[in-house]
């Protein structure tokens, strides 16, 4: 709803909500359709594949936005849509084609942008479980949250002040303890 200078969100219980400006991020949609009629298994629109890239077809690999790969910070089957990720599942599927033996480690699902000049990164889980802890800090410049259990890093969030991305990104991927040079802000 709206005009150039107004606009508005009509939310499903008919209130609207004002707004300067709406995003609407869908993301990729494998179509997995030719393959599941080929007989390949496929799960919510990608292919599905096994630590070695293999379809339910031992002779026929999937990479890139078409398959399903693990997570490597959960273990759970996901889509794969980043371009990164797609190259090195390429690597690891025609080492194997060739008669290699390689695994694809999984990814960790990692979003980065900019809005207006105001950076962001979001990598791992970001919903808050009963298992997980957070710690939060606001600032004038920016906003951070990271989940962590048993003090190790799970998942953040940063906005604005992003500085600490880099060795935040190093935790969550090897399962370092947080100290306080990551995370000194307060608990809840």
């Amino acid at each position: 709803v709206g005009s150039i200078g107004q606009l508005a969100v009509q939310m499903e219980k008919g209130c609207e909500v004002e707004t300067d400006m709406v995003v609407c991020a869908i993301g990729a949609c494998p179509n997995g359709h030719w393959a599941a009629q080929a007989g390949l298994a496929v799960d919510r629109g990608a292919i599905v594949t096994d630590d070695f890239l293999r379809t339910t077809n031992e002779h026929v690999f999937a990479a890139g936005d078409c398959a399903q790969v693990k997570d490597a910070l959960t273990g759970n089957f996901i889509k794969s849509c980043t371009w990164p990720d797609a190259l090195v599942q390429g690597i690891v599927a025609a080492t194997n084609m060739a008669g290699g033996s390689r695994s694809y480690p999984g990814i960790v699902p990692i979003a980065t942008s900019s809005f207006f000049g105001v950076k962001f990164f979001a990598a791992g889980p970001l919903r808050n479980s009963s298992s997980h802890n957070s710690s939060l800090r606001k600032s004038e410049t920016g906003y951070r949250l990271v989940l962590h259990h048993e003090e190790i890093i799970k998942g953040f969030l940063l906005i604005g002040t992003t500085h600490d991305y880099a060795e935040l990104k190093r935790a969550l991927l090897t399962g370092q303890t947080r100290n306080a040079t990551i995370v000194a802000e307060t608990s809840c």
